[in-house]
């Protein structure tokens, strides 16, 4: 008789384990943030990331000074660590992060990582290094420590370096399905301002900005320049029209182009 209360004390006990288990997951289901999608022409960039109490939260900037064609940075820090107002104590928070540049000297991405460590944290490398694609994109792939331990990823896409960084305790899972979400996409035809050249040749056209004019030199070397900066302004457009503006009237008409000349 003991032989089969003994099982069958057994079997009960691990049905209600089972019964607890499926009704604790049922009743208190964790929350998850929603998925937001990134998408950013100038800078040729897609991806998705969760927000909401358990996700992230996203910081963009774009730099008023450029160092080492540095274009743009995007941080992706968790919701809890910006409730709780951290850094502290001079330190931050693991963060997700990527940051574009442009690739002026057409550097590979090895060659690019090992130029600026202050970014690619090569310098702290761990272990080996691999080739990736990531969203179409070929680059490196490698471990780095530092104040956190990191993945990093180095990117050339478009005359692009995409330098993906994961800095983690607990969240490399969150940063592999950041890399994995990872789409490049066209590159919008705009002017970035202030970086070394003004404007990729290979993509200017003349109707990405309004022109303004700023002074005239004469043969004899007279120089005439507006009174008021940006007061005298051009835009041409793709169909062959133009308008301009000047300090106190407007015109528009028709223009051709023949290499370096506009009629």
């Amino acid at each position: 008789m003991k032989k089969i209360i003994v099982p069958l004390i057994v079997i009960l006990l691990f049905v209600g384990l089972v019964y607890v288990t499926i009704n604790l997951r049922t009743e208190t289901p964790p929350s998850s943030g929603a998925l937001t999608t990134y998408s950013n022409a100038d800078i040729g960039l897609e991806f998705k990331y969760t927000t909401g109490s358990n996700g992230y939260v996203i910081q963009e900037e774009i730099p008023s000074v450029i160092r080492d064609n540095l274009i743009r940075t995007i941080i992706l820090t968790r919701s809890s660590d910006v409730i709780k107002d951290v850094p502290f104590a001079g330190e931050y928070p693991p963060t997700l992060s990527i940051r574009v540049f442009k690739n002026i000297a057409s550097l590979t991405p090895q060659t690019w990582a090992q130029k600026y460590t202050d970014y690619s944290f090569f310098n702290l490398k761990k272990g080996s290094i691999g080739n990736t694609v990531i969203g179409g994109a070929h680059g490196i792939a490698y471990s780095a420590d530092g104040l956190y331990a990191s993945h990093v990823s180095v990117l050339e896409y478009a005359g692009n370096i995409y330098v993906v960084r994961g800095e983690y305790s607990s969240d490399y899972n969150d940063y592999m399905l950041l890399l994995q979400s990872i789409q490049f996409i066209p590159l919008s035809p705009l002017v970035v301002k202030d970086f070394e050249g003004e404007a990729d040749p290979k993509r200017m056209t003349l109707d990405m900005k309004e022109w303004s004019w700023v002074k005239t030199v004469y043969a004899d070397g007279t120089t005439v320049a507006p009174k008021v900066a940006k007061k005298f302004a051009l835009t041409l457009k793709k169909d062959g029209t133009f308008s301009a503006s000047t300090d106190c009237n407007g015109v528009g008409g028709e223009y051709t182009t023949n290499k370096n000349t506009i009629k």
